[in-house]
């Protein structure tokens, strides 16, 4: 896995996910595929966040996108969202992993929040195998 600054050419991966990864995110489909690339394209003009696109190394394809939110640097802290365009345990735990090691090492933050929905059985299994925890402290 590979993570970079979204691109607007990765908007046709967001557009291709399927409508039950989408509820379960509380993402509602309501953009078309050119308002998704003008979304893409100005992301990076938020200081308040920082989104990354999940691409598979060995294909070079668009897998999903991991979003920092919320990022308070006074208090060193931020939010954590992670949507991924098919189920994939591996490749959840590496971006877990790779973007709070960014967290915790380049911005100094020392916690992340993150929301999840009762209804969504594939967060929940992130919590319960333990994969936010970083340093030997649960996050």
């Amino acid at each position: 896995m590979v993570l970079r600054p979204v691109a607007e050419e990765d908007a046709r991966g967001l557009a291709s996910v399927e409508a039950e990864t989408l509820r379960l995110t509380g993402t509602r489909r309501t953009m078309t595929l050119e308002e998704l690339k003008i979304s893409y394209r100005s992301r990076g003009d938020h200081d308040d966040q920082l989104d990354l696109s999940i691409i598979e190394r060995a294909t070079q394809r668009w897998i999903g996108e991991v979003v920092l939110n919320d990022l308070d640097t006074a208090n060193g802290s931020c939010g954590l969202r992670i949507l991924l365009a098919a189920e994939n345990d591996y490749g959840c735990r590496f971006t877990i992993r790779l973007v709070l090691a960014h967290a915790f090492d380049t911005f100094g933050f020392h916690r992340f929040e993150r929301e999840v929905y009762d209804f969504n059985p594939r967060a929940r299994r992130v919590e319960k195998k333990g994969w936010l925890c970083t340093r030997g402290h649960q996050a």
